[in-house]
């Protein structure tokens, strides 16, 4: 069987060094031990690391402990974090209602801007959307840019597609495509530019 590359740096730390010891806590590997000049050390791999993140050593083997104990505290509150997060995902149930709009800001040189309004709902995690017009807020004109707002109901149904609703951070979106999020509109002004 080959060992991985994790696998061989582990194993040679351990090997290696005086009073070596492997432990594991969730996906970190800690090895102890003393150097030639009888320090006590650690190294820490995280997850699939080549290479360990951590190699240090310590005036006595209580700041290793506590430097240890530090490390492992904080990947079990990341463990727990990931958990919540996942159940939170898996009990995420939209709360998209018709008539919704949602608007896209994305661009490199200049800000672009479409607004979709939900025209039907055929299953909790989909919705049906059509894209409709903005009108420039007056007076918000300047410098290549303005500001936006939507023209409710401003659609055909024949440009209508189904999209699916996803859980953003903490935020309800809708997947545009493989770059683009739309996020409810709250109903302010977006801005927009334009490069001549």
């Amino acid at each position: 069987m080959t060992l991985s590359a994790q696998q061989n740096s582990i194993r040679h730390a351990v090997e290696k060094y005086k009073e070596a010891s492997l432990t594991h806590v969730h996906d970190i590997h800690i090895v102890t031990y003393i150097n030639h000049l009888e320090q006590p050390c650690v190294k820490i791999w995280f997850g699939r690391q080549d290479r360990p993140k951590h190699r240090y050593y310590f005036q006595s083997v209580e700041r290793r402990t506590a430097h240890i104990e530090k490390v492992t505290k904080a990947a079990e509150k990341r463990v727990n974090e990931k958990k919540e997060e996942q159940a939170k995902k898996k009990g995420f149930v939209p709360n998209i209602l018709i008539g919704d709009i949602y608007v896209s800001s994305w661009g490199y040189d200049q800000t672009n801007v479409d607004f979709y309004q939900v025209i039907n709902k055929p299953s909790p995690h989909f919705a049906v959307l059509a894209k409709i017009a903005h009108e420039t807020v007056p007076g918000s004109e300047k410098n290549m840019s303005c500001y936006v707002t939507p023209i409710k109901d401003s659609y055909s149904s024949d440009n209508s597609v189904r999209k699916k609703v996803v859980r953003y951070g903490k935020s309800q979106c809708v997947n545009i495509d493989d770059t683009r999020l739309a996020r409810l509109w709250d109903g302010k002004p977006e801005y927009k530019s334009w490069y001549a």
